[in-house]
């Protein structure tokens, strides 16, 4: 992911948030969360991807299997994102060909299972 108009800076403050015990929206991630690549500078911008510590702990994305991964999963990213624009409202995320602002984007449900096994990305954890 990419993102613009924000600092390094904002984006240390967003991962300490949702960290936070029953911090953003009374999610409670245990501090499981953190940089799987931290934010470098690229361009005009900072890239940089999420992942858990432990994916035994909140906030794991499961596989197509049922086996937990390190991947961070979608409730994760959200409430990061949503952490980030309270915190830098000008802020534009860039994921793949999505762009997430703070009026529009996020919290975009998607299947990443197939046509004929269905799964929604929202699905794909245990945080339901």
């Amino acid at each position: 992911m990419i993102a613009r108009k924000c600092t390094e800076k904002d984006l240390q403050a967003a991962l300490r948030a949702i960290n936070k015990p029953f911090g953003i929206y009374g999610r409670n991630y245990r501090k499981n969360i953190i940089w799987n690549r931290a934010p470098e500078k690229c361009g005009a911008g900072f890239r940089f991807t999420l992942r858990v510590n432990s994916s035994k702990g909140p906030g794991a994305k499961t596989g197509w299997n049922g086996r937990r991964t390190v991947s961070a999963c979608w409730h994760v990213h959200g409430h990061f994102f949503d952490a980030l624009f309270r915190i830098c409202p000008a802020a534009i995320i860039r994921a793949g060909d999505q762009k997430i602002t703070k009026e529009a984007g996020n919290w975009q449900d998607r299947n990443i299972g197939s046509d004929f096994q269905p799964l929604m990305y929202s699905e794909s954890c245990e945080c339901n």
